[in-house]
């Protein structure tokens, strides 16, 4: 069973899986980011066309795997 926070994650359109995005996750709490957009760039380099991802940084979809992961309430974002 997938936490509340983590119910949206299967609907939604992307390249990542459920795995992808556990996998994203310990390397963030790893303190190894340079790991986790390794991974990012290379499931990004996959993909037959390029994805409307490319368009953001690479430190804002990072930001955005993890709060989706987590949930906004675990995170100390500034308002």
């Amino acid at each position: 069973n997938l936490p509340n926070h983590l119910q949206g994650w299967r609907s939604h359109s992307h390249p990542f899986t459920l795995e992808f995005l556990e996998k994203i996750l310990n390397f963030i709490g790893l303190f190894e980011v340079h790991k986790a957009i390794s991974l990012l760039l290379n499931v990004l380099q996959e993909q037959n066309s390029p994805p409307q991802i490319l368009q953001r940084g690479i430190y804002r979809e990072m930001l955005l795997l993890t709060m989706a992961a987590l949930g906004r309430e675990h995170m100390d974002v500034g308002e």
